[in-house]
């Protein structure tokens, strides 16, 4: 339907179709006899044999072959042997037919072969029980006979799940002319897509046009409804082609074997040499994993927007790669500077850098943003800095830009975005400066309810791969991938680690107030302000005061159990949305009641609140501990995975029990929970409710994980 629907002809080729016959189009596409061609998963048994053939793309996801079984006695492949099995052509046992024997513990030898041509009269003439067919085919002719009949296919879960035809075209014009070859492939999938979706119009083409073997409509109807079944969704499976690879090599004892870049196309490599280079080249790629969204390390390894950006790009060149994370961006600088290294993901031209290194094309263009306490006005630019302290990572971009072109601002180095925006939210530093994307991820990730980004500047952030500068071929390849990735794809990335807000100019809402405020100036008289400007100092500390009794505990201080709830769920929304790790732990005192019994309550206040205190100078500024209720504490840990948070546990059971409270010897029992998927708060809070008993129950001062 590609050319009856004009949609080779739009992308400027003139295609000429002819009718498949035999399987000998793989000689006439290597001579150059014709361009493409139609093969099943046999022309990866021709590549190995050294015939220079390229898989543009697989059009079935699995083989249409199969064994039609019409003898009621045969339910497995088991019951066919000693069967006859008639098919046109003599079997070998690497053919789909001695695959599919072979998933039952058979082979060629264990059943009787007939040759026939197959006819749609002569299904029961012949007496045959097994019957070699296409499943999108010679069914059809059972089927209208009324015959019971069983298929049997190549199965996945026996490694045997086969491509059926592919699209190819010759080596020798996969470098002549690429454009064209990725023009003919767009133009057919279209096809493909709309033949699928408008069947009936499909088979009345066939009908007038092309039905050389007098089908009809109602045969052509029911090989439609099969062959959807079978259709792929065009995009080879590079671990699939393996499999089908080893399993040719192994069953053809071949002694040739090829890479993948060799056998598939791709429009990003064009040129021999590149090919040669992918081939002999496995990618050292460097990072600090500290910069997020675009490079962040975890229990998984490096994840973020550069990092899957780069898979796309490895997955399109058929890359083999390898990843060394180190602690310092100087490093990284410097491995590449010395060729140790051949890649970063995440970077942007500088002047210093271009001494040593090369750079993509910019896979995003970000702006780089200003961040302050929620309650600064808008910061429309870099100079209404002047004279304040800005926190900025040393060495990254947006602190050379600031030094160079704005020396009237104070800026205190730091390691990283991370610590910057923390400088913020304890108001050590009035902003913190980087990359947009960056200041939203980790003002969200840090669940900061006080700081928003508050700005942009003038500076764009082009933000591009870093190359050793002898790999040009590579970076070209790069570039190719990079020009045709869709802006939609590069946004989706984006949102799967945040989703940015920014306050862009003043607030309608903001300068209403200035006009009110000047109004009021005007019309009011002094007094009146003052009294209002009192009254309003009253409110603010009542305010400040019915915070406090709503959200800390009065004895200890330190947060009730409302406020617990409300930073859980929080946090836990936050988790599920990107996927990161979160724990909890429930602990109680042991043997409180004698303490109060014993030594009155006083002395079981005297400990409630030293061992808040005990425990609130061994957490993370990040972790939120609170009174649950009674003797009993809840510590929330964000971005803790299962084994850092029993590690924690211990930590504050070991602080407590060697604690001197007054004389007395104070243990706890804590229970310890890391979030699940799916998990509501109250499910996750008494998971850890029950391994706290446990804790009990097991002789107590113990910690209980998962």
């Amino acid at each position: 339907m590609a050319k009856e629907m004009g949609y080779y002809k739009d992308a400027g080729l003139n295609v000429t179709i002819r009718e498949f016959k035999k399987p000998s189009d793989i000689k006439k596409v290597i001579s150059g006899d014709i361009e493409f061609g139609i093969s099943d998963f046999k022309l990866i048994k021709e590549r190995l044999k050294g015939k220079k053939v390229v898989a543009i793309m697989p059009i079935f996801e699995v083989s249409p072959a199969a064994l039609m079984s019409i003898n009621p006695a045969i339910k497995s492949i088991k019951d066919m042997e000693g069967k006859t099995l008639c098919m046109g052509f003599k079997p070998s046992k690497y053919s789909s037919i001695g695959m599919i024997l072979s998933q039952g513990g058979l082979d060629l030898t264990d059943i009787k072969i007939k040759k026939i041509d197959f006819d749609k009269n002569n299904i029961l003439n012949q007496k045959c029980d097994i019957y070699s067919v296409y499943s999108t085919d010679q069914p059809y002719w059972a089927k209208k006979q009324n015959i019971t009949y069983k298929l049997f296919r190549l199965s996945k879960n026996m490694n045997l799940d086969l491509y059926g035809d592919m699209l190819f075209t010759s080596e020798k014009f996969r470098f002549e002319d690429p454009k064209s070859i990725e023009k003919f492939k767009k133009a057919s999938i279209k096809g493909w897509e709309y033949a699928l979706s408008h069947r009936g119009k499909t088979i009345d083409v066939i009908l007038n046009k092309y039905n050389t073997q007098n089908l009809t409509k109602e045969k052509l109807q029911f090989e439609a409804q099969e062959i959807k079944k079978l259709v792929s969704n065009f995009k080879f499976n590079r671990e699939k082609v393996k499999k089908i690879k080893t399993l040719t090599m192994l069953l053809t004892k071949s002694k040739y074997d090829f890479d993948l870049v060799e056998f598939i196309f791709s429009p990003y490599i064009i040129y021999k040499e590149e090919v040669n280079f992918i081939k002999n080249h496995t990618i050292k790629t460097i990072d600090t994993g500290d910069w997020p969204p675009y490079v962040m390390n975890d229990d998984s390894g490096l994840r973020g927007i550069g990092v899957d950006i780069f898979k796309i790009i490895k997955n399109c060149l058929y890359l083999k790669s390898s990843t060394k994370i180190v602690e310092d961006w100087s490093r990284v600088l410097d491995t590449i500077k010395h060729k140790e290294a051949d890649l970063t993901f995440s970077t942007t031209w500088s002047e210093n850098k271009a001494k040593y290194a090369i750079f993509s094309e910019p896979y995003r263009t970000d702006k780089i943003a200003i961040a302050t306490k929620s309650d600064i006005s808008f910061i429309p630019n870099l100079d209404f800095l002047n004279n304040k302290t800005v926190a900025i990572a040393k060495n990254y971009t947006a602190y050379e830009l600031v030094k160079t072109n704005y020396p009237k601002i104070k800026i205190k180095s730091v390691k990283n975005t991370q610590e910057a925006i923390k400088l913020v939210n304890e108001g050590e530093v009035f902003a913190a400066i980087d990359i947009l994307p960056t200041l939203a991820y980790e003002i969200s990730n840090l669940a900061l309810l006080d700081v928003k980004i508050n700005g942009l500047t003038k500076f764009d952030f082009k933000v591009s791969f870093m190359f050793r500068d002898d790999y040009k071929m590579l970076k070209e390849m790069f570039d190719r991938v990079i020009n045709d990735l869709d802006e939609d794809k590069k946004k989706k990335i984006l949102n799967n680690y945040i989703k940015v807000k920014v306050q862009e100019g003043y607030s309608k809402k903001f300068l209403n107030s200035i006009y009110i405020k000047s109004s009021i100036i005007i019309t009011i008289l002094v007094i009146v302000i003052l009294v209002i400007f009192v009254q309003l100092i009253k409110i603010l500390k009542l305010k400040k005061e019915l915070q406090k009794i709503a959200y800390r505990d009065t004895l200890t201080e330190i947060y009730n159990r409302l406020k617990l709830k409300d930073e859980l769920k929080k946090l836990i929304k936050l988790s599920q949305r990107h996927s990161l790790p979160l724990s909890l732990i429930y602990f109680d005192i042991d043997n409180f009641k004698k303490v109060n019994d014993n030594y009155g309550h006083d002395k079981g206040d005297y400990v409630l609140k030293t061992l808040s205190k005990v425990t609130m100078k061994n957490l993370r500024d990040t972790d939120i501990f609170g009174r649950w209720g009674g003797e009993e504490f809840i510590i929330i840990l964000p971005h803790t995975n299962k084994k850092e948070a029993k590690n924690v546990a211990q930590k504050i059971r070991q602080k407590v029990e060697s604690y001197n409270f007054d004389g007395l010897h104070i243990t706890i029992s804590l229970g310890v929970s890391t979030l699940r998927l799916n998990e509501t708060m109250d499910e996750f809070i008494n998971r850890a409710d029950r391994r706290l008993l446990k804790a009990k129950s097991s002789g107590k001062n113990i910690v209980i994980d998962e």
